[in-house]
């Protein structure tokens, strides 16, 4: 980073060494219904050059959270703070804050940035009813920012996948504002049953903000997925870091790439970072983007996902009282600890890709 269940979780499956070798298995995964779907798994392999080996598995499902009813919410609000779920226990939405220069804003992370919501895609609607959001927000001299954090620090190399999209305001809220809208107009009329919302077809994002999905152990030891609201909606940042040396004031050869994705980061898409021994490597919907050797983490690391802007170089600037939107629909991770090594031995291989 430049600047610094109700539907509830598969349960972390432990890995159970065996005797037996497992055969390296192919760079595809199996069909479905396979055994490897449906037996316990003792570790997780993915796709890709490397199967991964990782004997620990979550899934964090954010699509059919229960809502407050609105006879116990304000008429206005039919969401739910992530500190309010038990999603928080894993993940942690942070309050630090960060003093402004003569060139940078000042920042607040908030937890109320952090909140479950009705999902905005009608179509969508019938399985999958809500979603995670994260929101920023420019205000008069500050910014208001959000922040997550899985409470383990001690990752060491995973498989990361998560769902997400990048939202203007009118998109992300649109139950909540039309609802409130309708209602007062339902009253107007004496009407008792609300006619069908209108979804909006403009996702216009406002210029100035980042959204960040990494690991991070210090801010030499760190991968990145990084994008730019400033930046035209298919281009993406992959980094390792460092990337920069301030000494010469150049950016370091081999450390980050700037690639084009087939799908916008305004639609709906499965970022994957897959962090290895010796590579990082990313992927957008299962294709590959980019492989490195440059710099990938060697320490025991967190994962955090975040929001912000500080109208500095890197960001821009959002227009006061512009606010930016990610939606989250899950957030997936195979993964090791520290200690746990990397074993190439299990008695039953669970590929993550069946899983979804």
């Amino acid at each position: 980073m430049k600047s610094s269940c109700l539907t509830l979780l598969l349960p972390t499956l432990s890995f159970i060494p065996s005797t037996t070798q497992t055969p390296i298995p192919p760079t595809t995964p199996p069909p479905p219904n396979t055994t490897a779907n449906t037996a316990p798994c003792d570790c997780y392999i993915i796709s890709g050059p490397n199967p991964g080996y990782f004997k620990n598995y979550h899934f964090w499902d954010f699509r059919n959270v229960s809502l407050p009813s609105k006879q116990y919410s304000q008429p206005s609000s039919n969401t739910l703070l992530l500190t309010a779920t038990p999603f928080a226990t894993d993940w942690h939405p942070q309050t630090w804050n960060k003093t402004g220069t003569t060139d940078l804003l000042p920042i607040t992370n908030s937890k109320s940035n952090v909140f479950i919501a009705p999902s905005p895609d009608p179509q969508k609607l019938t399985l999958h009813r809500t979603i995670l959001l994260l929101q920023t927000t420019r205000l008069a001299t500050s910014v208001s920012t959000a922040e997550i954090e899985y409470q383990n620090p001690n990752i060491l190399h995973s498989s990361l996948r998560v769902r997400m999209r990048v939202m203007s305001k009118e998109t992300a809220l649109v139950s909540q504002t039309n609802s409130s809208q309708q209602d007062a107009k339902t009253r107007e009329k004496g009407m008792t049953t609300p006619k069908p919302r209108p979804r909006p077809t403009n996702n216009t994002i406002p210029k100035g903000a980042c959204i960040g999905l990494f690991t991070y152990h210090s801010k030499t030891c760190e991968s990145d997925i990084e994008i730019l609201t400033s930046d035209p909606p298919n281009t993406i940042h992959y980094s390792n870091q460092p990337d920069y040396d301030p000494i010469t004031d150049t950016v370091v050869p081999g450390a980050g790439s700037e690639v084009n994705l087939t799908t916008p980061w305004t639609a709906w898409t499965t970022h994957r970072l897959d962090w290895l021994r010796e590579r990082s490597v990313w992927y957008a919907d299962g294709s590959m983007a980019v492989e490195k050797t440059y710099g990938v983490p060697d320490r025991p690391s967190t994962v955090v996902l975040n929001l912000w802007s500080d109208g500095g170089v890197w960001t821009g600037d959002l227009g006061v009282g512009e606010s930016v939107f990610l939606g989250v629909e899950w957030i997936e991770m195979a993964f090791n600890v520290s200690g746990d090594g990397d074993g190439n031995r299990c008695r039953r291989a669970c590929y993550v890709n069946d899983f979804h």
